[in-house]
């Protein structure tokens, strides 16, 4: 039946498919150069302290901008779920504490007493997973994309050990800062020992349900 099927309209299907490819190269171009510029901006707001890209927060431009350039949206996705939650919640602590002077850690941070450069960067870099999300939420998020998040998870892990002293405070493995929100009765070397297993089933498994979520969403309106 093949052979008598309009050879033009094959063509054109084959073209319109050879676009979208060529479309979405060109986006994860332009998406993975934004996050590499984020990244250099993330730097200069450090005032060149490399300790400080010890905060996941701090080096997940570069992996996103990374995984962009070659094109692995379930390793994009990955990223997401480490970094969705934590994101909202800066950004919830941000304005609360800005403009109704309350801290929904326990503590109130002075977040504007920064320079603008500072306070600038730190926002941005904290829409970071809306920015992939956007770009990716038409895509499933598979087993594959939790299989990326807990190998990002260790590797957060291993950097933070090998990078950072007992008594820092640089992804909450070691402790939260004093006058932050902590988990009472529990010593937090148990909280050290399992920080990959908490971040997986606190940070990851919800952002995955939320990604989940926005994909069937789409599915559905698209249907409509």
């Amino acid at each position: 039946m093949l052979r008598y099927f309009p050879t033009s309209i094959l063509s054109a299907g084959f073209d319109k498919n050879m676009k979208k490819i060529k479309n979405k190269s060109r986006a994860y171009l332009c998406l993975g150069l934004i996050f590499v510029l984020l990244q250099l901006f993330v730097i200069l707001r450090n005032g060149f302290n490399y300790q400080n890209l010890i905060w996941f927060c701090n080096f997940a431009p570069i992996l996103f901008a990374i995984s962009f350039f070659i094109k692995k949206p379930h390793l994009i996705k990955a990223l997401i779920n480490i970094a969705l939650i934590p994101d909202i919640l800066f950004l919830i602590d941000f304005f609360s504490s800005s403009l109704f002077n309350f801290g929904i850690f326990g503590r109130v941070q002075p977040y504007l007493q920064e320079n603008f450069l500072f306070i600038v960067a730190t926002v941005i870099l904290h829409l970071v997973a809306f920015l992939a999300l956007f770009a990716t939420y038409k895509i499933k998020p598979k087993k594959e994309t939790l299989l990326y998040s807990a190998c990002l998870i260790l590797f957060t892990y291993i950097i933070t050990f090998l990078f950072s002293s007992q008594g820092s405070f640089y992804n909450y493995v070691y402790g939260t800062r004093p006058g932050y929100v902590s988990i009472r009765y529990i010593p937090y070397m148990v909280i050290t020992l399992l920080w990959p297993v908490l971040v997986f089933i606190f940070l990851v498994l919800p952002s995955q349900g939320i990604q989940y979520l926005i994909y069937k969403l789409c599915l559905r309106h698209k249907k409509k």
